[in-house]
């Protein structure tokens, strides 16, 4: 007999911050394996396309995004949601949320429902606040300048910088505001002021945390990297999604971690290891995320993976 568990969903952003046993917030939703224990995974924002049984709770074997969509806590920019297991129903009707229509089922073993709503960081409209340090991205917007504010630096920025102006500054919005995507980095040993957009920051000493900005949601496919056919390179720094194409292994680069890997690491090599393509390759689309303290290699699909200790920025992979 198969037995199957629930999950629940929290709003927990975009961060990569570990649940306690088993988490796999590195993991895209679709590949995550259900546990007997909470997890979190990645959905990309905007699933409706998935089955998907009842109206919070919800079947077990309903689709993770899909579901969270319909629930209120994936956006179109999506994130991580947490999924917890809980007892099964009697019933289960369907209804219409969000842009989702769930379906009507009786009797199921396993259910999941969802606490919270999604945080603003990951929902636009919300005005923009102090940048949550700490998280890997961030999402807000700005309304139209008001002649306040302090920035220290020239992208990156500290980050007790306003936001909204430090975006003016960068050039992403003008006076009038708008939405901005923001990405934390890591802190520098010093932060140069300039003048720039009619804006003038300061300079500053060293800082333990800063952030940058993004020219869109960090879902969606920025245009330079938008030839999925071409064949992968080095990912490019700083960028959020990038696609490429591995051609037949096998494959011997040099990789470090266990996914998430270092960025530097070799991409199709760290595609293999993580499963996503075999010795026969094909398409991958890579996700950049904040770097870790330390990276542990594994031997996995073929590939042996190293250890690493801190590194700026990291990759996973998109297996949606």
């Amino acid at each position: 007999m198969i037995t199957r568990n629930g999950f629940i969903f929290t709003a927990a952003g975009l961060g990569f911050a570990a649940l306690g046993q088993g988490a796999v917030a590195q993991e895209a939703c679709s590949t995550a394996p259900m546990q007997d224990y909470p997890f979190e995974c990645l959905c990309a924002g905007g699933d409706t396309g998935g089955a998907v049984w009842g109206s919070n709770p919800y079947t077990s074997d309903s689709d993770f995004c899909t579901a969270a969509t319909h629930a209120g806590v994936n956006g179109d920019m999506g994130g991580i949601v947490r999924i917890v297991p809980m007892d099964g129903q009697d019933s289960y009707p369907g209804s219409t949320a969000n842009g989702v229509t769930t379906r009507d089922w009786g009797s199921y073993g396993s259910s999941f429902t969802f606490a919270g709503t999604i945080d603003n960081d990951i929902a636009m409209g919300a005005e923009c606040g102090p940048y949550p340090v700490g998280q890997a991205e961030y999402s807000c917007t700005c309304p139209p300048f008001d002649g306040t504010g302090a920035v220290w630096g020239s992208d990156p920025y500290t980050a007790d910088s306003s936001i909204c102006l430090a975006a003016i500054h960068a050039g992403v919005i003008g006076g009038d505001g708008g939405d901005v995507w923001v990405r934390e980095v890591e802190g520098q040993d010093s932060y140069d002021g300039t003048f720039n957009n009619g804006v003038e920051t300061r300079s500053w000493g060293s800082y333990g945390a800063s952030f940058t900005f993004q020219p869109e949601s960090p879902f969606v496919l920025q245009a330079d990297n938008a030839a999925a056919e071409g064949a992968c390179s080095v990912f490019p720094s700083g960028a959020a999604i990038y696609s490429c194409t591995c051609g037949p292994g096998p494959y011997s680069g040099v990789v470090w971690g266990n996914g998430p890997y270092t960025s530097d690491s070799d991409l199709c090599t760290a595609a293999r290891h993580s499963g996503v393509i075999g010795d026969g390759g094909g398409l991958i689309t890579v996700l950049g995320m904040t770097g870790l303290d330390r990276y542990s290699g594994t031997s996995y699909n073929g590939v042996t993976t190293r250890d690493w200790d801190s590194y700026v920025e990291s990759i996973m992979f998109d297996r949606n």
